[in-house]
C-alpha cells in the first residue's frame, strides 16, 4: 500500500511501554532470541508476553505465583445467565416526531 503524498507516517521504532532501560531493552532482544530458538513452537508475541511479565516481576513475586498456582485457578467472573428484560422511557412513536422535527 502506498501511503506517499497521504501525509501518514509509520512508527518503524519500538515503543518502550514497560520503561526498560537501555540495557533491559538489549538483554531482551537476546533473551527474546534464544527463548524463540528454544520453543519455535511458541508465538513469538507470546514469548515477548511472558519475558515482560517475568522482568516486571521479582523472584520471589514469580514463586508466589508458582506455588499459589494463581494462572491455573478458574475465572470467577461470571459467564453466561439469563436476560431479565428492560423497560422502555420513550415511545417509538415520539422518537420518530424527533427525527422528523430534525
Amino acid at each position: 500500500m502506498d501511503l506517499s503524498g497521504s501525509g501518514l507516517v509509520r512508527n518503524n521504532k519500538y515503543i518502550n511501554d514497560c520503561s526498560f532501560s537501555e540495557f533491559d531493552l538489549i538483554k531482551r532482544k537476546n533473551d527474546l532470541k534464544i527463548l524463540s530458538e528454544l520453543y519455535p513452537h511458541l508465538c513469538p508475541s507470546m514469548i515477548e508476553l511472558a519475558w515482560n511479565y517475568c522482568n516486571m516481576h521479582t523472584e520471589e513475586q514469580l514463586q508466589q505465583i508458582i506455588k499459589n498456582k494463581e494462572f491455573e485457578k478458574p475465572n470467577m467472573k461470571q459467564m453466561g445467565g439469563v436476560y431479565q428484560g428492560c423497560s422502555v422511557e420513550k415511545s417509538l412513536e415520539s422518537l420518530e416526531e424527533n427525527i422528523d422535527n430534525i
